[in-house]
C-alpha cells in the first residue's frame, strides 16, 4: 500500500476523533455529491466548505479505512463515512512509528 499524503493522514486523524464523520449527499437533488463535515448537515454549518479534496476521501476508501452507512436526514439520503477498525489500527501503527522515531532522535 502506498504511503498516505499529509492531507490523507490529516483527514484520517480527524475521522479518528470520536463522532467525526463525513456526510455525502446521495439523493437526486441540487445538493447531490455535496460533502459536509460532521454528522448533521446544516445551512448554518460553516464547515460545509470542502477543506479537503474529494480524492483524499476516495483514497481512504480505496485503502479500506472508511465505513459507510446510509442515513436519511430531513428526508434526504446521505452516505455517512466514518473511520473503521482498519483505519483505527493504521492510526495506532503510525503513532507507534512516530514515537519510535522520536525516541531514537
Amino acid at each position: 500500500m502506498a504511503a498516505l499524503s499529509k492531507d490523507q493522514l490529516a483527514l484520517l486523524y480527524w475521522l479518528g476523533k470520536t463522532g467525526n464523520s463525513i456526510s455525502v449527499c446521495i439523493e437526486l437533488c441540487p445538493d447531490i455529491g455535496k460533502i459536509i463535515r460532521g454528522e448533521r448537515p446544516s445551512t448554518n454549518d460553516q464547515k460545509t466548505v470542502e477543506a479537503f479534496q474529494r480524492r483524499t476521501l476516495f483514497k481512504l476508501k480505496a485503502c479500506g479505512f472508511i465505513k459507510e452507512d446510509i442515513h436519511y436526514i430531513t428526508g434526504i439520503r446521505y452516505l455517512i463515512c466514518t473511520i473503521n477498525q482498519r483505519g483505527i489500527e493504521k492510526l495506532k501503527q503510525i503513532d507507534v512509528q512516530l514515537q519510535g522515531e522520536l525516541n531514537h532522535a
